[in-house]
């Protein structure tokens, strides 16, 4: 019996000689994204000082990593920096507004006055999407520089400038007001005023997809903005020399999760520029106009408050690895350029991208069987088709043999 059970297990054995054999292992690749955001309100240049203001960036990292920056002053010293970060799910790291003062070199605390910067920030996961948000802003900017106007020879240009005021026509004429007076006033008064906004950078995680954005506002820059004479006699509110309105700019990176696809898009800065009516009509030139992105305009040319402003245009690109960017330019702003080389202001400044690979799930395969294949000599056998037929008969009988020992 133990001879037939020997047997028996020898045909079977014999029969599952014939393989199992699956195809090449592979591991599922998981899904992979890296969305960043980044703003500037204000970047500014005074007397070769550089100064920077509202900061912001975020940046949302696959599977959960969620990181936000946010700073009142970069430059020259660092003034309300925060960070916020978050990494576990269902995780939330807020920091409310901060705002502190605003540290200037000694050189230019005697010109400038510039509100208290502030930043506020927030990382969070939530159901495994993660989101990042930071700001960054500053709130005005005043430039005093007529004690630098009133120690140069400008005078006389000056008064070029500012002769059509005292026409017959404008607010000054209820009272006998001399050019000279006009002038005296404009050297003791504030020269530049800067209404600032702020820089939003925010990436966000949802089911479907992921968005970077970033935005900064506009300002909102008066030159020479209202003469002291006109305070002093009552008189009614007399317009800047000229105003520059900066809109806000916007750059999106968007990544469809599901179809791997990465897109950017931007709306760049636009600028209006208002100059005094009277003003304007006197140099026959409109009293507003509006810069498209692309442009450079000089306004006041000739005199210590020619300004240039250059509206950049934004961008989109894409690098080899699928990275697409997103860029609005911002403005560049070249104010008062004969008074000591001018002041240079960057404003509204913001870029996004987003890179990322859906997951990938390796197939489940299929069993493949091989047929264990003898080693023979000479031309095929036409019994080898029923080999396995043979070999299942043995196996029937040995179990028959086995039943009737027993």
């Amino acid at each position: 019996m133990r001879t037939m059970r020997g047997l028996g297990v020898a045909l079977v054995a014999g029969l599952l000689t014939t393989a199992f054999i699956a195809g090449p292992a592979s591991a599922d690749t998981p899904e992979a994204f890296v969305g960043n955001a980044a703003g500037r309100a204000l970047g500014l240049n005074v007397l070769g000082t550089d100064l920077t203001f509202g900061v912001s960036s975020a940046n949302v990292t696959a599977p959960i990593n969620a990181l936000a920056k946010g700073v009142g002053q970069l430059l020259p010293s660092v003034v309300a920096s925060q960070q916020s970060t978050a990494s576990t799910d269902n995780s939330t790291d807020s920091k409310p507004l901060l705002c502190g003062p605003i540290s200037l070199p000694s050189q230019l605390s005697s010109i400038i006055t510039l509100d208290t910067a502030c930043s506020q920030t927030l990382a969070a996961v939530t159901g495994g999407l993660a989101h990042a948000s930071s700001l960054g802003s500053v709130a005005s900017l005043s430039l005093s520089a007529n004690t630098i106007l009133s120690q140069l020879p400008i005078q006389s240009t000056l008064a070029q400038v500012l002769t059509p005021l005292t026409h017959t026509n404008t607010p000054l004429d209820p009272v006998t007001t001399s050019l000279e007076q006009l002038v005296t006033s404009v050297l003791n008064t504030k020269t530049l005023d800067v209404s600032l906004g702020k820089s939003t950078s925010d990436v966000l995680t949802t089911a479907t997809g992921v968005t970077s954005t970033a935005t900064a506002d506009g300002a909102d820059v008066k030159i020479l903005p209202t003469p002291a004479i006109v305070t002093s006699l009552g008189l009614p509110d007399l317009k800047p020399v000229a105003e520059i309105i900066v809109s806000s700019s916007k750059a999106v990176a968007a990544y469809d999760r599901g179809t791997g696809v990465a897109t950017p898009s931007f709306d760049a800065a636009l600028v209006t520029i208002n100059l005094n009516p009277t003003l304007a009509g006197a140099l026959g030139v409109p009293a507003s106009l509006s810069i498209k992105p692309g442009v450079t305009q000089t306004i006041l040319a000739g005199t210590p408050l020619e300004s240039t402003i250059t509206v950049a245009n934004g961008s989109t690109s894409k690098d080899a690895n699928g990275t697409v960017h997103a860029v609005a330019d911002g403005v560049s702003l070249q104010l008062l350029k004969g008074i000591n080389g001018g002041i240079a202001l960057a404003l509204a400044h913001s870029e996004a991208n987003v890179v990322g690979a859906p997951a990938v799930v390796a197939p489940v395969q299929q069993a493949v069987v091989k047929a264990v294949t003898l080693p023979r000599t000479g031309g095929p056998s036409p019994w080898v088709p029923f080999a396995g037929a043979g070999l299942l008969g043995a196996a029937i009988l040995v179990r028959r043999i086995r039943v009737a020992r027993d």
